[in-house]
This record gives structure tokens, C-alpha cells and sequence, in this order.
């Protein structure tokens, strides 16, 4: 693959964004918070490696919005932080095991570095939030592999009652009714106590994890006790 235009730094910062923006709206929602628009906020990579790897104002910012104190305001979003599966959480449970084992190998002396090949690489572009968006005309198959793909960032995500619905996993269920019409694409068609099935062009998606906007993540049986979705529903 080639990386000439994927810079991780801003992959990172984008990430960090999403993460606070995110924990944010979940402490608004559960009242950790008040309700008040999110000020703009910086997010940076730190130029003492001592103050981590990432640093944000967001606390700083929100004071006046939210009438906290900065340190309230950062209790709330740290408790509110959503890290499995993100490219921070993956890291450093890599990260460890990677250099532990590396200065094991320059202390015996068989550490080998290979320059990649450029004439092998391959162009990928930045990943966009708006890549996400699910169309529910596509095969439940293509559907699914896209939610594997952006997860955890920046996920795949439709609507439901007018809000984002990220969609974090899902099973791919063979249609036995034939070739659906576009009017049904995104139609709940089957609830179950665990989850429940949507319409696609080919196939149907069985959701079996999920957030609502300004919502924990969770299982759809958690979901369903809490907003009932009844047969018929449209997503997107």
C-alpha cells in the first residue's frame, strides 16, 4: 500500500476530536453535564513529550458554556471516554509488546531493518467521516464489511428518529423473500429480543451493536429495552 497521503498525526488528532466531541455529548445526555452548545475547541500534539501525546482545551473551553469549573468539566469528560477498540487503545496494547521485543533484538544483535519498496506501494486516501454513511440500497455483505472497516473510526452510521445511529456490528441474513423493492432498503423488517434485521438491496443486516447519538455504545438487546423499534421503521 502506499502512504504518500495518509498522514497519521492528523489521523490521530481527528480521532482525539471525535473521541471528546463524543464523551461530551454523552455527559450532556446523562446530565453530567448541561445542555450548552460545544465552544470550538483546540486539539494538538504537545511540544513536551512530558505533557502525552495528546492535549486538548476542550475543559478550558467549555467553562463558560457549561458553568463548570475546567477540572469538573474534564472529570466529566474522562469518565465519559469511549477508548476500546480505538486506534489509541490498540496501540498501546501494541505499542508494549512491540518495543519490548525490538530492544531484545538490537541487544542480541539480530535486529534486521527493511526499507519498504516504494515500487510496491499503493495509494490510499484519508479516511472522512462522511465515508461512513451507510446506503442501504448496497448488499447486506458490502454493508457489513464497511462496518468492520471503519470501525472505530470514523464508523459506519445511519439515522433513526432523526439522529445518528453508528451501526458497530452486524451479521449478514439471506433474504427469503427474493429481490426487495427500493422503497423497503433500510426497512426494519424482523425484532428480536437481541436484535433486529434491516433491509438491504441483497440480504438482509442483523444489528448486534450499537450507539445512538449521545449514547454509550451497546449490545442492541440493551437498546432495544430502552428504545423500542417496531417493524416497519426506516433508517437512514
Amino acid at each position: 500500500m502506499e502512504y504518500k497521503n495518509y498522514n497519521p498525526r492528523a489521523a490521530a488528532l481527528a480521532q482525539a476530536r471525535t473521541l471528546l466531541t463524543d464523551a461530551v455529548k454523552a455527559a450532556i445526555a446523562d446530565g453530567t453535564l448541561p445542555e450548552a452548545a460545544l465552544p470550538d475547541f483546540i486539539v494538538e500534539i504537545p511540544a513536551d513529550v512530558k505533557n502525552g501525546d495528546i492535549a486538548s482545551n476542550v475543559a478550558m473551553a467549555g467553562a463558560r458554556a457549561f458553568h463548570k469549573a475546567p477540572r469538573q468539566i474534564a472529570e466529566a469528560i474522562t469518565a465519559k471516554l469511549q477508548l476500546d477498540g480505538s486506534l489509541f487503545d490498540r496501540l498501546s496494547l501494541a505499542g508494549g509488546k512491540l518495543i519490548l521485543s525490538t530492544l531484545e533484538k538490537a541487544e542480541a544483535g539480530i535486529l534486521h531493518p527493511v526499507k519498504q519498496d516504494e515500487a510496491e506501494a499503493t495509494h490510499v486516501t484519508m479516511l472522512d467521516k462522511s465515508m461512513g454513511q451507510i446506503d442501504w440500497s448496497m448488499d447486506a455483505a458490502v454493508i457489513e464489511r464497511l462496518i468492520r472497516g471503519l470501525n472505530p473510526w470514523p464508523s459506519a452510521y445511519t439515522k433513526f428518529e432523526g439522529k445518528i445511529l453508528k451501526i458497530w456490528s452486524a451479521d449478514v441474513e439471506e433474504d427469503a423473500a427474493g429481490r426487495p423493492s427500493p422503497e423497503t432498503f433500510g426497512q426494519v423488517v424482523c425484532v428480536g429480543k437481541d436484535a433486529f434485521s434491516v433491509q438491504t438491496g441483497k440480504g438482509l443486516l442483523t444489528i448486534r451493536e450499537l450507539q445512538l447519538e449521545g449514547k454509550k455504545r451497546m449490545d442492541t438487546a440493551a437498546f432495544l429495552r430502552g428504545y423500542p423499534v417496531e417493524t416497519g421503521v426506516k433508517l437512514g
